[in-house]
């Protein structure tokens, strides 16, 4: 097999037939880090991580939204008895904070909804990654693990395999995987 080093706009980009630009990482490439990548930034094992906790993350965020919408429909439909026995609305003798408790719901209703498309978003960015792992145990375990929230006891459960394998799976399952490049705007910079 012939070897060569070609250069192009971003330094030594290619080895061994290796497309110009292509993405290089230590499964495609052996001999990566031995040469400097300019323009190319390699994703730690940490930011691979906090790239897939992205969709749990917006669960989580969805389930706030809707304890917020629900106590705003509380506070907007509850009864509550004056000193002077009268019942009124919690807003009191001003009757714009019924509206305004309207405009909140309606917010906080766009909002949830605007979360659970990028959720939807999220969770097909990670499914196409994971799915294009080396191995399907390991893309079964990050699936498990990242986007259904299991435990490692439980994944060993659900796939009869030891705890320790299961953590293998999971820890090259992360070596191999390859952040796509529209992660690199993501907050925390991976």
């Amino acid at each position: 097999m012939h070897f060569a080093i070609e250069s192009g706009p971003i330094g030594v980009c290619c080895i061994a037939g290796f497309r110009q630009n292509a993405k290089i990482n230590a499964h495609s490439c052996p001999l990566w880090a031995f040469f400097l990548w300019k323009g190319v930034q390699h994703v730690t094992i940490e930011q691979k991580k906090e790239w897939l906790y992205r969709y749990q993350n917006s669960q989580r965020r969805q389930k706030i939204i809707l304890l917020q919408i629900e106590d705003a429909r509380s506070r907007a439909t509850s009864v509550q008895s004056t000193p002077g026995g009268v019942r009124v609305a919690p807003t009191g003798l001003r009757p714009d904070r019924v509206a305004d408790s309207v405009q909140r719901i309606d917010e906080l209703q766009r909002k949830y909804i605007a979360e659970v498309e990028q959720g939807y978003q999220i969770y097909d960015e990670i499914q196409a990654a994971i799915e294009a792992l080396p191995d399907i145990r390991q893309t079964i375990a990050v699936h498990y693990h990242y986007l259904q929230d299991m435990k490692i006891d439980f994944i060993c459960v659900k796939l009869d395999l030891s705890k320790s394998t299961v953590a293998k799976l999971l820890s090259t399952a992360l070596d191999a995987l390859e952040v796509p490049d529209a992660a690199a705007s993501m907050p925390g910079g991976v």
